[in-house]
Parts: C-alpha cells; structure tokens; sequence
C-alpha cells in the first residue's frame, strides 16, 4: 500500500543520514530497525502503545483507534530525518563518509 511505501521511505531515509553520519556500516543500518522494535517496547512500558511503530504500518492486532494516530510516529521519524539532513547540509565539509 501507499502509506506503507511512504513509512518505508522514511526509515531508509533516516538510515541513509545516519550512514553519512556515523562510520559504522552496521550501525547505521540497525538503529532504523531497532527504533521500530525496540521502540514500541519502550512505548508500551510508558502506557504510549497507540503510538507504536509496528502498529502504525500493520494495525491488525490492536483495537480499533483514530486515524491521527498512525501520523503521531510516521512525523517523528520525518522529524528525526530533518534534523539529520540539516545538520549534515551544515556541517558537510567535515563529513568524508560519502566517498
């Protein structure tokens, strides 16, 4: 579906970022998977759970919520990569993980 191409664009948007940023291959690659698992781990042990990453790409196995819902963690993660593209648009002249 669409709203899942566009949730997957935005992890590997943010793991794009965090390639360019941090020296590690491995690394960079795992924290987008990790946000998604562990993430809704952490928010169901603060009482968030309607806001969980696996929830808003595969609502299946959750009462039905509103629609709004579903944007709350899809916008963190356009935030989170904003802030990346800023500070890598700032700070490009000492970033050499491109070549």
């Amino acid at each position: 579906s669409c709203w899942l191409g566009i949730n997957a664009a935005a992890y590997a948007s943010l793991g794009f970022f965090l390639l360019i940023l941090l020296g590690n291959q491995f690394l960079a690659l795992s924290i987008p998977t990790l946000i998604y698992l562990l993430g809704g781990y952490l928010l169901d042990a603060v009482d968030l759970g309607q806001f969980d990453f696996r929830h808003t790409l595969f609502p299946y196995s959750r009462t039905q919520q509103p629609i709004w819902t579903a944007f709350v963690p899809f916008l963190f993660l356009v935030f989170v990569s904003t802030c990346l593209y800023v500070y890598i648009k700032k700070h490009f002249h000492r970033l050499d993980n491109l070549l």
